[in-house]
């Protein structure tokens, strides 16, 4: 896993992110980041398979941020990536303040399901979770994602 950075990012509180979740690269660099940023109120993430982080947007911290992604693009680290959201200790609570999350272009691969999974675990106080999967889940796959555990008894996920 890659170390924190020495400082948190507190006053960041919204987040938009393009990023493959079952890329390790990627996925390690969106956790460093969600370790760092523990304010976090609402966070939007553009879902794309087997790419390259392409878009990195955070309000005012773009340039900082793309730079500390690249960095760690760099790395290597030896989890694996299908499990790696799976392996994320629970116990950090990366969003304890997580309020809204809209995940665009879900297609409910391993990776992407145990992030939501992880999410859904580790944000005692959201109230939305929007999943836009463009028609590509089945009924089986929409049923999990609805019985998912919860850590906020008021979290409504909303299919799209």
């Amino acid at each position: 896993m890659p170390g924190k950075l020495p400082r948190l990012l507190n006053q960041l509180t919204e987040v938009t992110l393009e990023l493959d979740l079952g890329n390790l690269k990627e996925a390690n660099a969106a956790h460093c980041l969600f370790q760092i940023a523990p304010n976090l109120r609402r966070m939007e993430l553009q879902v794309r398979p087997m790419k390259i982080l392409t878009l990195l947007h955070l309000m005012n911290l773009r340039l900082f941020l793309i730079i500390f992604a690249l960095q760690l693009m760099h790395r290597g680290y030896s989890a694996p990536t299908s499990n790696f959201w799976d392996s994320v200790d629970h116990q950090d609570c990366l969003f304890k303040n997580l309020y809204t999350v809209v995940m665009n272009n879900f297609t409910g691969s391993c990776a992407e399901s145990g992030f939501l999974e992880l999410l859904l675990k580790d944000a005692p106080v959201l109230r939305s979770a929007r999943i836009e999967d463009n028609n590509k889940l089945d009924k089986e796959s929409l049923k999990l994602i609805l019985k998912m555990r919860r850590a906020s008894k008021d979290a409504e996920i909303i299919l799209l």
